[in-house]
């Protein structure tokens, strides 16, 4: 019950905000506004599948392709996003800090590997590894009038920490009440998304 809630809590956020990415988009015709809002859609629609399954059979999916297949979707145009809106020189790696990413991906995929399959493992690695990886570097490029990219870099952070917690939590604390840590941190998810939008907002008009 209390997973359901906080799921369709998840669902509405999502749509409130592809709402408003796609208003903006056809306003400005930006091709940022478009993958943000198609972010919010392919969210919406693999927890949709989720939340349906467990309000019918009151369980988590026993096979999730469909929503994983989602979510994957939803990283992929993140990362797009990131491509899209920060500039060219941004791209460039600086230092070892950002590979940071890339090692925190790796070695977490390893500790996951003892409750899920290899191949989603690996893809969630990838994504995610690029995600952080650039994000990153993008705060490490950061400097000067360029610091109106920050919160666009550190939003996409802040969702990738709220993944992994959620996982994290669901391999330890996975329990359908109000007290569950799981829920907290797919609640952080949840919250997520809401900084993207001004996020956006600003770099497009930059």
């Amino acid at each position: 019950m209390a997973e359901s809630c906080e799921n369709a809590l998840q669902i509405t956020v999502a749509v409130i905000c592809l709402s408003v990415g796609t208003v903006r988009a056809v306003r400005t015709r930006e091709k940022a506004w478009i993958l943000l809002s198609a972010f919010y859609g392919c969210w919406a629609l693999g927890d949709l599948y989720w939340g349906t399954f467990l309000i019918f059979f009151q369980r988590t999916p026993p096979y999730s392709y469909v929503p994983e297949f989602s979510w994957y979707s939803s990283y992929l145009l993140l990362f797009l996003l990131l491509r899209q809106l920060l500039p060219a020189e941004a791209w460039r790696i600086r230092g070892a800090l950002p590979w940071l990413g890339v090692v925190i991906a790796a070695g977490m995929c390893a500790f996951y590997l003892q409750w899920g399959g290899v191949l989603s493992n690996l893809i969630c690695a990838v994504l995610m590894g690029l995600l952080m990886l650039h994000a990153i570097r993008g705060l490490t490029f950061i400097h000067g009038s360029d610091r109106r990219y920050m919160p666009l870099c550190a939003a996409v952070l802040l969702f990738c920490f709220a993944e992994y917690a959620t996982w994290t939590a669901s391999c330890f604390w996975y329990t359908d009440d109000w007290t569950s840590p799981y829920l907290f941190a797919d609640t952080l998810i949840t919250l997520s998304f809401i900084p993207l939008l001004p996020a956006v907002r600003r770099a497009v008009r930059a």
